[in-house]
């Protein structure tokens, strides 16, 4: 589920945005899929670790 949310994540010029509830309810609705509250903490985790991996990243490439 998180690969196929992280695919469709918009970004504002200064980086990628969070995956918003809004997408993850229209993404299980989609697919009829009722997500454990796990899974939907999961998804946050996941969420924040591609953030910080991509703004990591973005610094580092700027010192360059």
């Amino acid at each position: 589920m998180f690969i196929d949310l992280d695919s469709t994540r918009t970004s504002n010029g200064f980086g990628i945005n969070p995956i918003q509830y809004s997408e993850m309810l229209a993404y299980f609705k989609l697919f009829n899929i009722e997500p454990e509250d796990y899974e939907i903490t999961a998804i946050r985790l996941l969420d924040n670790v591609a953030r910080e991996h991509f703004n990591k990243k973005m610094k580092e490439d700027k010192k360059k």
